[in-house]
């Protein structure tokens, strides 16, 4: 997906630090994101009724809620049962990864993760996510290291 494709795509970026929160934030926006914040699952639920997001990133641990609990949350809306969702964490060895890809149709990935890879990765979760077989109940595998 280039440049001008992610000029139409809104991303949810959920992250409690706000370092990280900025810096992804900036990286998505350079990439032609339209971006929108929230500093944890019980805001982004907010947000996420008030707009409408083609993709939501989103850090697993936070305040309020963790990321696997927003999801849970977030699938229950029902134009975002299908909508592309990474997950980032620290602790992704510790976590039921067919779990997160089956249940919760996210797209995990671990930190650190540099993060052009990460905004690559996004695009590449929109591109399945519209491309042939879109409509299927699981996320395409992404690669960040061919």
């Amino acid at each position: 997906m280039d440049t001008n494709q992610c000029k139409s795509k809104h991303v949810l970026i959920v992250e409690d630090n706000s370092a990280h929160r900025k810096v992804f934030g900036f990286y998505f926006a350079k990439a032609g994101f339209r971006v929108t914040t929230a500093v944890n699952g019980r805001d982004a639920l907010k947000v996420a009724e008030q707009a409408d997001f083609d993709l939501v990133v989103t850090d697993y641990y936070m305040p309020v809620m963790s990321g696997c609990e927003f999801v849970t949350q977030l699938r229950k809306i029902p134009r975002y049962a299908r909508t592309p969702v990474i997950l980032i964490t620290c602790v992704l060895r510790e976590l039921d990864a067919d779990y997160l890809r089956n249940e919760l149709l996210v797209f995990p990935i671990a930190k650190p993760c540099p993060i052009r890879e990460l905004v690559a990765a996004a695009s590449k979760c929109l591109a399945a996510s519209s491309g042939p077989g879109s409509s299927s109940s699981q996320p395409s595998p992404v690669t960040l290291h061919p």
